[in-house]
């Protein structure tokens, strides 16, 4: 029952920050320091829940909860050098910013799981908004 539940969670936190990194990349009007400090983010997210999510996962769903020595040394690696990672690009994130509402965002980010990142930064952004509606009136115009 809670490895569904997380599978959701992780499924939404790799869709999530896809669709941003997608708009992003499609979109010209996005293609501006903050906007490139978070496709980074996302991608980082998408990292740092793939360090974790898949094994805890397959521990849930075979009722084990072993590791090799190598596979721990990797994942604590990882999950390490990812948490470093979405902590510079939040802090040049910060610096990118002169808005206070944004350093607050970037700071509380800290706290907030990696799947609520999609919703924070593309819900409240119009810029993100209008480059979804721009890609789907084009996908709907060729058809």
């Amino acid at each position: 029952m809670y490895s569904a539940l997380f599978l959701a969670m992780y499924l939404t936190t790799v869709l999530g920050n896809l669709l941003i990194i997608l708009l992003i990349r499609l979109d010209s009007h996005l293609h501006t320091p903050m906007y490139f400090f978070l496709s980074h983010l996302a991608f980082t997210d998408i990292s740092f829940s793939t360090v974790t999510a898949p094994k805890m996962l397959m521990n849930m769903l075979t009722h084990s909860q072993s590791i090799s020595y190598a596979g721990c040394i990797s994942q604590v690696y990882f999950f390490l050098l990812f948490g470093c990672i979405d902590n510079l690009l939040l802090t040049s994130m910060a610096y990118d910013s002169t808005n206070d509402k944004d350093v607050i965002v970037a700071v509380m980010y800290t706290v907030v799981t990696p799947m609520l990142n999609p919703f924070i930064y593309s819900l409240r952004n119009q810029q993100i908004k209008g480059a979804l509606r721009n890609i789907l009136a084009r996908k709907m115009s060729s058809q």
